[in-house]
């Protein structure tokens, strides 16, 4: 049994096999690890492109696509109900004037008719 603070030959075998299998693929992990921040470059710069295009996008004070596109028929769709709401509000003026005249003319009627039968 080894002591404390020594190591074991097989761990230091295994950790040489380790170093040696290393070696003997050092170009391939290069080549990997090359790769992997290629691609973690990329990655950043797209999420940091999608960032950027994001806070330009909801930064600019710009009228949304349906707003922009419909705004002309919807003004003047809006135009054309306000102008129909004061004719008929107009309208409703005369009627209303109209009623209240016959309204009179009826009860003077029915005041002469009355007078009349009495």
């Amino acid at each position: 049994m080894s002591k404390p603070g020594e190591t074991s030959g097989t761990s230091v075998t295994k950790s040489n096999e380790l170093t040696k299998a290393a070696l003997e693929n050092k170009g391939l992990i290069e080549e990997r690890l090359k790769r992997l921040v290629d691609e973690r470059k990329e990655m950043s710069a797209k999420r940091r492109e999608t960032s950027e295009a994001l806070m330009k996008k909801y930064s600019e004070s710009r009228k949304p696509a349906f707003y922009s596109k419909n705004y002309n028929r919807i003004e003047k769709e809006l135009k054309r109900m306000e102008r129909e709401l004061s004719v008929h509000g107009e309208g409703r003026k005369i009627v209303d004037q109209d009623l209240q005249e016959a309204a009179e003319r009826l009860a003077v009627c029915f005041l002469v008719m009355g007078y009349e039968k009495s």
